[in-house]
């Protein structure tokens, strides 16, 4: 994708650490809205803003879930030559 002339690419892990953030702002921002607001609100509102904050808190966990079970970012691959050299030297142990 291009931006203004910059080419940027959001991988899975980008796309988790965004929604973490996101959804931990979102649950601490409506948790302190209904402790602002609870004086006022009806009880089914009250409710409401306790099922959005649990919902909120609830995706935040599986973005956390989603991002700690991805495979390790750096996974060093051997290059060919080393893949040869490794092959050979089985194939010595098997002699």
């Amino acid at each position: 994708m291009k931006i203004k002339g910059k080419e940027f690419e959001i991988d899975q892990r980008k796309f988790y650490q965004i929604g973490i953030v996101a959804f931990f702002i979102m649950g601490v921002s409506n948790m302190a809205t209904l402790l602002q607001t609870y004086r006022v609100l009806l009880f089914s509102q009250i409710l409401s803003q306790i099922g959005g904050i649990v919902f909120n808190l609830a995706l935040l966990g599986l973005f956390i879930h989603m991002f700690r079970s991805l495979p390790p970012k750096d996974i060093n691959m051997a290059s060919d030559e080393e893949l040869e050299s490794i092959l050979k030297q089985a194939v010595e142990e098997k002699k």
